[in-house]
């Protein structure tokens, strides 16, 4: 905190009054003048060299570089910025040259994204609910490896039914639903990390029941993605592919906009989907969709699309040198 600030923080408890002498994140816009600060550090030191080498989040940064020699020029233009602006890192919370890194509750090896042991543990650890707020927290951590996770969807669903109002009941179902869960988290892969010089692939496929789709790059899994389908889509005998790919553009926008795009069904009429007539409202939201992707449809025989088909059918959701810091305000 400024000096001259110092006094704005002021509170009073039964211990005596007190003044805050670094920002606090209780403090009314706090979080966001203080990300503001780390957004503008960030941009400063990534303008120095391409492509960024620098990442933050609140007060995690994170250096990533390709070699030790880019790595400690990058570090060092990093620690140069925070004295620029007054910032200094704690160096108990620092961990410099290392090949790995726990980050936002994963772990970034060289080879791509990984679930964080520390947190698969506590899943594991975790009692059985006996309560919708215990299942509600249960299913939050574990949501939040989803993407990791084969057949999530079909795993949970009997969880989730007990959140409907007046449904908790812990019944062979559901606990065994309960126990294969915290099984299934323990064998998650390690998802590729993305390349967007190269194209990104889509391979999506549909059922009666759900739909499923996987974003790849060089035959690598990048994120998975399902979807149950409610009883008015499901009703529908066509186009449930075209859904398919309708929701990967949606949930994986951010990786393929801009980017060259590949998209793969085992429904043939797709392939001809600008020259034919279309009858169905999805197709029609899809064609006006991919306006704004440079893509190519391809067919892929249903026998050949493994992890897209098992997806739908079983309700599938979806050496380089690290270092990270913690940033503290004077």
């Amino acid at each position: 905190m400024a000096p001259e600030d110092i006094h704005k923080t002021a509170f009073r408890t039964h211990m005596g009054h007190y003044e805050y002498t670094v920002v606090p994140f209780e403090l009314f816009c706090g979080l966001g003048t203080f990300q503001s600060l780390m957004n503008k550090v960030a941009k400063e030191v990534n303008e120095t060299e391409k492509p960024k080498f620098l990442l933050v989040f609140f007060d995690d940064m994170l250096v990533f570089s390709k070699s030790m020699e880019d790595h400690i020029r990058h570090v060092e233009k990093t620690l140069t910025a925070l004295r620029k602006h007054q910032l200094y890192a704690k160096l108990s919370k620092c961990i410099f040259a290392i090949d790995q890194v726990a980050y936002l509750g994963h772990i970034i090896p060289a080879e791509g994204v990984a679930t964080d042991p520390e947190k698969i543990q506590a899943v594991l650890d975790w009692e059985e609910p006996e309560n919708v707020s215990q299942l509600r927290g249960f299913l939050g951590l574990t949501g939040y490896y989803r993407r990791f996770v084969k057949n999530y969807g079909k795993i949970c669903r009997p969880l989730h039914d007990m959140l409907k109002k007046e449904t908790f009941q812990r019944g062979p179902t559901q606990k065994q639903a309960f126990q294969l869960l915290k099984q299934t988290m323990t064998s998650c892969p390690v998802l590729a990390i993305p390349d967007f010089s190269l194209p990104f692939t889509i391979e999506a496929d549909a059922c009666a029941t759900g739909l499923g789709a996987v974003l790849m790059q060089k035959g690598s899994p990048l994120a998975f993605l399902s979807k149950s389908l409610g009883p008015k889509s499901a009703a529908q005998s066509i186009c449930k592919e075209a859904m398919a790919i309708l929701e990967s553009l949606k949930k994986w926008r951010h990786y393929i906009w801009g980017n060259s795009l590949i998209i793969k069904a085992d429904q043939h009429s797709l392939k001809y989907m600008t020259t034919q007539r279309l009858t169905e409202g999805v197709q029609h939201k899809l064609l006006l969709k991919l306006l704004e992707y440079d893509y190519t449809i391809e067919y892929k025989k249903g026998k050949e699309n493994v992890v897209a088909d098992a997806l739908s059918r079983k309700g599938v959701p979806s050496s380089s040198c690290c270092s990270s810091m913690t940033v503290v305000v004077p």
